[in-house]
């Protein structure tokens, strides 16, 4: 996959996070475990960006995309967490402007639209 499809393809399922964290508030439970919500190799994305190569590496693009989605899945998790493990207030807290999930989210589609928009 081209660096300018997986970047878009990043940028929608990323943004599906939202909802599923929502879910998980809402319900009190998810079928996606903390331990894969927090890891930033298991989705296309992470497993995209360790695939590339020691050139397409150093692009600063990249270099900043593996911090913002470590952050991002980090945030993701503890979130998660948080929603099942009856911390209902601390995860729509996290979720809500300015939290540390709203945060890293935005940083991290930020970034990748910019990303993409390099590309032409």
């Amino acid at each position: 996959m081209n660096t300018f499809d997986a970047v878009s393809k990043a940028i929608g399922t990323h943004g599906e996070w939202k909802r599923k964290l929502s879910d998980a508030i809402t319900s009190g439970k998810s079928n996606i475990s903390i331990a894969v919500a927090k890891s930033d190799r298991e989705c296309e994305f992470g497993k995209w960006l360790l695939a590339l190569s020691p050139t397409e590496l150093a692009n600063p693009h990249a270099k900043r995309a593996i911090e913002l989605h470590k952050r991002f899945h980090a945030e993701a998790g503890r979130t998660l967490e948080l929603a099942v493990s009856g911390k209902k207030p601390e995860a729509e807290k996290s979720m809500n402007l300015g939290g540390d999930y709203a945060t890293a989210s935005s940083d991290l589609t930020l970034h990748m639209m910019n990303w993409r928009k390099s590309l032409g």
